[in-house]
C-alpha cells in the first residue's frame, strides 16, 4: 500500500479541506478549503477554528497520535485495529508500513463518524450473512487463535468500531446497531450489567442511546446500543452526524487522568453557546457515575453532536455505563478535585460552578441517589 502524503476530507459529500504530514511525519497538518470557509463549521471547535484568511493548522509537537483527533476519530479502537491488521496480513499487507493518512484512505467511507476521504483504499471481502451466534463464535477463535474463517465479515462489519470490546455493526429493522461480544469467562454478565445501568440512568432523568438485549441460543444476551450519530432525512435516507468525545475536541489521550467534571462543563458552556440543559443533564450523568459507582467514566464516555442548523454543539446521549473499579484508587474524572471517593459537597459544589442552583445540585444528586440505590447492586 502507498504512502499517502495528502488526503481529501469530505462532509456530505461537501469538500472540507486537505489533511496531511509534515516534519517527516511526526506532526499532521490541515488546510480548508475556501469553500468550506466561507459556508462551513468548525469540524473541530478548539484545535480547528474556522479563519476568514486561509490558514495552515499544525498539530504540537507533543500531540499524543500526531494528528488531529477530529480525523484520528475515523479509525478504529483496539479491537478493530487487530481485526484490521489481521485481515491486511492476510491480504499481504504489513500494518507498520502504514502512516496515518493510509489508514484514513483505508477507512474512505466506512469509517466512525460522519467525515470521508479520498482518494479510499478499496479492500474487498467475502462477507457472509452470519447470525449473531455464529458472529460470536468467529469472535471468540478470531480472539483466542487470531485466526477466523469469516475474517473478512469480522472486518466489514467490526473494522471501524471504536473501543476494546469486541464489537460489530449490524442492521436490522432498518436500524444501524453497535452490538457487543464477550471473549472472556464472566463477560457474560456485563451484557445484562450494562444494560441495567442505562435503563437505571433513564429513570434518574438521563438521555441515554437506545438499548437492547439480543438473545442468544445458550441462554445469555448480547449488548446492543442504537448508533444515535445518524438522522434520516425528509426523503428517509440515513445521514451520519459529526460527532466528537471530549478527549477529540479537548485533543486529549482519554487514558490520562486528572481531568475534571468542572473543566468538562466548562468546556460544554462554550460549545454549546450557554445550553443549561446539557450542563444540567452533565450534573446528572456526574451523579450518577459516583453513586452507581462508574470510575471509567473517562474522556472518551463523552460526546457530542454537531447541529447544523443551529450551528452549536449539543451533547449526546449517554452510553457506556457500567459498574467499574476505580484505577489504582481513583476515578478517571475527578469531581472537584476529588478523585478518591467524592463527597456531597464536591458534588453540589461542582454544579454550582456550573451555574446551577445550590437548591437544585441538591435536589438532582438526592434524586439521582435514591434511584440508583433502588434499582442497582451498589456499595453503601
Amino acid at each position: 500500500m502507498g504512502r499517502y502524503t495528502s488526503i481529501k476530507v469530505f462532509y456530505k459529500n461537501r469538500f472540507v479541506g486537505y489533511a496531511g504530514l509534515v516534519d517527516k511525519a511526526k506532526r499532521g497538518m490541515f488546510i480548508y478549503s475556501d469553500e468550506w470557509r466561507k459556508e462551513g463549521f468548525d469540524i473541530s471547535p478548539f484545535a480547528l477554528p474556522l479563519s476568514d484568511q486561509r490558514r495552515i493548522y499544525v498539530t504540537k509537537d507533543n500531540h499524543p497520535t500526531g494528528m488531529f483527533s477530529v480525523f484520528t476519530a475515523s479509525l478504529p479502537g483496539k479491537w478493530g485495529s487487530f481485526i484490521q491488521q489481521k485481515f491486511l496480513g492476510q491480504m499481504g499487507i504489513e500494518d507498520s508500513s502504514m502512516n496515518v493518512l493510509d489508514r484514513l484512505a483505508l477507512a474512505g467511507r466506512s469509517g466512525r463518524g460522519a467525515l470521508n476521504y479520498e482518494p479510499a483504499s478499496l479492500i474487498g471481502t467475502d462477507t457472509y450473512n452470519l447470525t449473531l451466534d455464529e458472529t460470536a463464535a468467529e469472535i471468540l477463535n478470531m480472539a483466542r487463535t487470531g485466526k477466523s474463517d469469516a475474517l473478512g465479515t469480522l472486518y466489514t462489519k467490526g473494522s471501524m468500531t471504536g473501543g476494546s470490546t469486541p464489537k460489530i455493526v449490524e442492521t436490522i429493522d432498518g436500524e444501524d446497531w453497535i452490538i457487543k461480544f464477550p471473549v472472556r469467562p464472566g463477560e457474560e454478565e456485563k451484557s445484562i450489567t450494562e444494560y441495567e445501568y442505562m435503563q437505571c440512568a433513564s429513570k434518574c432523568g438521563i438521555n441515554v442511546a437506545e438499548t437492547r438485549l439480543f438473545g442468544s441460543s445458550n441462554g445469555s444476551s448480547y449488548f446492543g446500543v442504537k448508533c444515535f450519530d445518524r438522522i434520516k432525512n425528509t426523503e428517509g435516507v440515513t445521514l451520519p452526524v459529526h460527532m466528537l468525545s471530549v478527549a477529540d475536541i479537548m485533543e486529549k489521550n482519554w487514558r490520562q487522568p486528572g481531568y475534571d467534571y468542572h473543566d468538562l462543563m466548562k468546556m460544554a458552556l462554550v460549545i454549546t453557546k450557554d445550553s443549561r440543559e446539557d450542563i444540567e443533564e452533565l450534573f446528572r450523568r456526574m451523579c450518577f457515575n459516583v453513586f452507581a459507582n462508574n470510575c471509567n467514566d473517562h474522556m472518551g464516555k463523552f460526546s457530542f453532536l454537531y447541529d447544523e442548523e443551529a450551528k452549536r454543539w449539543r451533547l449526546a446521549p449517554a452510553y457506556g455505563l457500567r459498574r467499574t473499579n476505580a484505577v489504582i484508587g481513583a476515578r478517571m474524572l475527578y469531581v472537584g478535585g476529588n478523585s478518591m471517593i467524592p463527597s456531597s459537597e464536591d458534588i453540589v459544589n461542582t454544579g454550582v460552578r456550573a451555574g446551577i442552583p445550590k437548591e437544585k445540585c441538591s435536589q438532582i444528586a438526592e434524586e439521582v441517589e435514591t434511584i440508583v440505590r433502588e434499582n442497582l447492586k451498589v456499595n453503601g
